[in-house]
C-alpha cells in the first residue's frame, strides 16, 4: 500500500512538473543582418507561445539602415511588431515576417541580408517557412528546426514570409 501511494504521488508530481513546462511556452528571436554600414544593419523580432498574448510595436526605423525585419500584425497590417507571443491553446500559429534586404542606403542595386534563428529554441510541432502572407505560399524551408538561416535579396521594399507552426 505504501509503495502504491508513493508511486501515485510521484506520478502526480511528474504530471504537475511536465504541465508546468508545457505552460511555460517558448520564445525565439529571428535576427536579420544586412550590409555593414555606419547605420543600422542588424535587427531582430521575437515570436513564441505563452500563457498570455503579448504584442510590442516595432520602433521607428533608423535614419540610415541596410536591412530591417518586422512582424506584420494581420489583418490590420499595422502596427508592425517587434514581439508577437501567441496565447497557448491553438493547434497552429502563423507569424508573418516583413524583411527589407536593402534598406534606405544609397544605390539602386539589389542587396542581400541573412535571416537567422536558433532552431533549438523553436517550440513543439513543426515549423516551415513559406513565401507570402499566408500558409498557401511556396514552401521555402520545410523544417526550420534543421536549418538556421536563409538569405533575402532585393531592393528597398518589404518581402513577406510566413512561419507556420503546426
Amino acid at each position: 500500500m505504501k509503495n502504491t501511494v508513493s508511486l501515485s504521488i510521484l506520478i502526480i508530481s511528474c504530471m504537475i512538473i511536465f504541465s508546468g513546462v508545457a505552460l511555460a511556452g517558448w520564445q525565439t528571436q529571428l535576427h536579420v543582418k544586412g550590409q555593414e554600414i555606419n547605420g543600422q544593419f542588424k535587427s531582430s523580432v521575437t515570436i513564441g507561445v505563452g500563457q498570455d498574448e503579448t504584442q510590442i510595436p516595432a520602433p521607428p526605423k533608423a535614419p540610415l539602415y541596410s536591412s530591417n525585419i518586422v512582424l506584420v500584425s494581420l489583418p490590420a497590417w499595422t502596427p508592425y511588431l517587434v514581439k508577437d507571443i501567441r496565447e497557448q491553446g491553438s493547434e497552429s500559429n502563423m507569424w508573418v515576417l516583413g524583411i527589407n534586404p536593402h534598406g534606405n542606403m544609397p544605390g539602386f542595386e539589389d542587396s542581400s541580408c541573412t535571416v537567422s534563428w536558433d532552431p533549438s529554441k523553436l517550440g513543439h510541432g513543426t515549423f516551415k517557412l513559406v513565401a507570402g502572407i499566408d500558409a498557401s505560399g511556396e514552401i521555402l524551408i520545410s523544417d526550420m528546426k534543421s536549418i538556421a538561416s536563409f538569405d533575402v535579396s532585393g531592393w528597398d521594399q518589404q518581402f513577406y514570409f510566413t512561419i507556420v507552426n503546426e
